[in-house]
């Protein structure tokens, strides 16, 4: 089976175990927000990523009084830019990187808030090979993470999550100055409604309303609302107490959910040698991605990534931070010979090793999305859910905001 073939193939496997579009996520943009409120509510959302932001976003639009809970001190949860340590303004994301030429969502608040998308990688493809095995440059077959790598079971699991039920991707963007700027411009629309450093340790609903019972230091701090958006990937879940505990469904597939690791390996290198010898630091080798973090952004320096999924990056997970770096040093310089010699200092992040995330990504596994996402989307009383784990874009920013959007209508349609 060919790579188009493994990709048709995936695509249709989720159309066919309900992770197709549905009527709401077929809507185009400008359609998708929701109408006035009739009878403003209280709202509390949990978690500022995406899902959350761009709920609390459009239900203080609507009218809505809203307070975000967050237990980080940044807004974006997942999309995270990494600026610190790298020299000379240079930047990386730690999370979500791309931005797939069919995600509508994630180009129209791009848009909306008046950010500017430059190309993710160069149109020219690279191609090589090391020790016999050819190297993919960013032309080949469009795709997400692992798209071209080698297939066995795990990577053929951990590949679901660049499938969505659109059409094939034929480009990739970024936003220029770091995908943190769109969590940013939410954030800085919502302001003081936003509450950091606010980890929820438990939620209580009744008849007359919901409470996040938010710790604060030694003390506790109780936050009312009427209904309640729970934003945050379910491996966070899982640690807060319920009261009444959810029905056994539910407790079923936030326990059981399956979370993707992904570790990344960050290379600053004193030049950007990959790109003076005509290669675009950009491959696929032994399911290990290769890229160049640093493409579009001005200077002599550079930071070449490697990006691991499933089974490799829990082997890595168990290295030390040193260790992580020597064997990126060792499969740079295997992939794109020069990283010896150019190589300045490196940094890695796993995002199993996460508090508030605890994996990378939610991967459905063989029988899951049957049995585990019509639940999994489904309130609870007053309490609804949103979050890439729960769309039709699972692993993609355009999922996040696609979540928070429906959970933003539901709960804005309730009386």
């Amino acid at each position: 089976m060919n790579l188009v073939d493994r990709r048709d193939f995936l695509r249709h496997l989720l159309t066919a175990a309900g992770l197709a579009l549905t009527p709401f996520d077929r809507l185009p943009f400008g359609k998708r927000q929701i109408a006035m409120a009739q009878q403003p509510r209280r709202i509390i959302v949990m978690g500022a990523g995406l899902a959350g932001l761009v709920a609390a976003h459009e239900l203080v639009k609507a009218g809505h009084q809203v307070v975000v809970l967050d237990a980080q001190l940044r807004p974006g949860g997942r999309v995270y830019t990494l600026r610190d340590p790298f020299a000379d303004g240079l930047y990386a994301e730690a999370g979500a990187a791309r931005i797939p030429d069919a995600h509508d969502l994630t180009r129209g608040y791009v848009a909306e808030f008046g950010l500017k998308l430059v190309p993710f990688q160069p149109d020219e493809p690279t191609q090589s090979r090391t020790k016999g095995k050819r190297i993919l440059g960013p032309s080949s077959q469009a795709g997400g993470s692992l798209g071209n790598a080698v297939w066995d079971d795990d990577s053929l699991v951990e590949a679901l999550h660049n499938v969505g039920p659109e059409e094939p991707i034929q480009r990739f963007d970024k936003i220029d100055g770091g995908n943190d700027r769109l969590p940013a411009a939410f954030a800085a629309r919502l302001g003081n409604r936003i509450r950091y450093g606010a980890p929820v340790a438990r939620i209580e609903q009744d008849e007359q309303g919901v409470r996040a019972i938010v710790q604060r230091g030694s003390g506790r701090e109780v936050v009312r609302g009427d209904f309640l958006i729970c934003a945050i990937p379910f491996t966070v879940l899982r640690g807060i107490d319920v009261s009444p505990s959810f029905s056994s469904p539910k407790r079923r597939a936030i326990e059981q959910l399956n979370y993707s690791a992904a570790t990344r390996i960050y290379l600053q290198s004193a030049t950007r040698y990959w790109a003076t010898s005509g290669q675009s630091g950009f491959a696929i080798l032994d399911q290990i991605e290769t890229f160049d973090a640093t493409f579009g952004q001005p200077g002599e320096r550079g930071i070449m990534m490697l990006y691991t999924l499933g089974d490799l990056a829990r082997r890595l997970e168990r290295l030390t931070p040193d260790q992580r770096i020597q064997h990126g040093i060792v499969e740079a310089e295997r992939i794109y010979p020069g990283m010896g010699a150019n190589f300045e200092g490196g940094f890695s992040w796993c995002w199993s090793e996460a508090p508030w995330a605890r994996g990378a990504f939610a991967v459905y596994l063989p029988g899951q999305v049957s049995t585990l996402y019509p639940v999994a989307t489904r309130p609870e009383g007053r309490v609804h859910f949103a979050g890439e784990h729960l769309s039709s874009w699972p692993g993609w920013m355009q999922g996040a905001l696609a979540s928070g959007l429906r959970a933003a209508r539901e709960v804005s349609g309730r009386t």
